[in-house]
């Protein structure tokens, strides 16, 4: 679907999609996913939205503002935010991002464990698999037109664990309990 919003161009896509009960009560589940390319009067301000977003920006730069910070995003790097809370990202100067907003009944949990006392913005050395895994569900519904739960589910996790992993976060756990 076409996208007609203030600094959004022509070029970006956007797809919208309703869980089925299954997918609520059990996996994670995209609420909308796509692909933008952005002129430097793209900015979103809200209150609330009822999902988590991660943000890839594949190339320019941008922001995200959260709880009075605005923190910087650099081509590469990915932003996990609580939309559920007040939030407001953009650019300045133009970016092309790939995201995702989600929810699931483990959201809330995997969104603290990997934010935790950390910033909202990651930047794996290696940043392949996440992107990957964001890939996989935009091709879904962009080239193949149907959306398979499961998969989007499996692909979700699997970008949350490379955040996991980056944080250093299950390292910590696993050296703790041992």
């Amino acid at each position: 679907m076409k996208v007609r919003e203030r600094g959004v161009l022509p070029t970006s896509d956007v797809y919208f999609h309703t869980a089925s009960e299954t997918a609520r009560r059990m996996y994670f589940y995209v609420r909308c996913v796509g692909q933008y390319q952005c002129d430097g009067n793209y900015c979103v301000r809200r209150q609330s939205y009822d999902s988590f977003l991660i943000l890839h920006v594949l190339a320019g730069s941008g922001y995200c503002e959260l709880d009075g910070r605005r923190v910087p995003l650099q081509q590469g790097s990915f932003a996990l935010i609580d939309c559920y809370r007040p939030h407001c990202y953009g650019t300045d100067e133009g970016w092309e991002i790939l995201w995702i907003h989600f929810d699931g009944v483990l959201a809330r949990e995997y969104h603290q464990a990997i934010v935790g006392a950390k910033k909202q913005v990651i930047a794996p050395p290696n940043p392949y698999n996440a992107m990957r895994g964001l890939s996989k569900i935009y091709r879904m519904y962009h080239h193949e037109k149907r959306a398979v739960e499961p998969l989007i589910s499996k692909n979700i996790t699997s970008v949350l664990t490379e955040f996991l992993i980056f944080d250093g976060t299950a390292e910590k756990r696993a050296e703790h309990s041992g």
